[in-house]
């Protein structure tokens, strides 16, 4: 079974922890060298998932929290972000293909400039005009075109303003970890 395969692997992978973690990404490297962590992030780059690591970054998010109703309904793991998850998720944008990431900004028309949604008529619903499910993208939106292409450049430029947007908050934090405790953490996170 795959599931029992992914398992076994993530307890391989726990087994394999050395040192005390004090280079803050999880993989039990305490020197500064980024080839454990680079390694770590190919890994899961390549099946299209994300480093056990950040799954503990969000529950120790949720046990600093101090809003009760914030911390139950989980709303505070998005109140602030690790370097460390920036910087993956911006690998992960780059993979993808400049032609597919025209396509799926085209598909996803509830964003564009033009929807009814970003023209703020949210409440009132679509109101004949701009870019909609129904019949896609109105000839003055940048996604009118079937095909283009969305460059490496204008997805880093992207990826400052959302870094800038956590800085101006002072919501891009640093959670360091330890290592008994993420193992301890990805033991019960797969009830292994």
């Amino acid at each position: 079974m795959k599931t029992d395969k992914y398992i076994k692997d993530v307890a391989r992978r726990l087994d394999n922890v050395v040192g005390d973690g004090k280079d803050g990404h999880g993989n039990g490297h305490d020197n500064n060298d980024n080839e454990f962590k680079d390694y770590d992030d190919e890994y899961y780059l390549n099946i299209e998932s994300e480093p056990l690591r950040f799954a503990y970054y969000r529950h120790v998010r949720v046990e600093q929290c101090n809003d009760e109703y914030r911390k139950k309904t989980f709303e505070c793991v998005h109140d602030s972000i690790t370097q460390d998850e920036l910087d993956y998720y911006l690998k992960r944008k780059l993979r993808v293909p400049p032609e597919q990431r025209y396509q799926d900004k085209k598909e996803d028309w509830f964003f564009h400039e033009s929807s009814w949604y970003s023209r703020g008529l949210d409440t009132t619903g679509y109101d004949g005009q701009g870019c909609n499910q129904f019949t896609g993208c109105i000839p003055d939106c940048k996604f009118y075109l079937p095909y283009g292409r969305i460059e490496d450049d204008k997805v880093i430029q992207e990826h400052k303003e959302v870094e800038e947007y956590y800085r101006k908050r002072n919501a891009i934090i640093n959670i360091d970890i330890n290592t008994k405790g993420f193992i301890e953490f990805a033991k019960q996170f797969y009830n292994i």
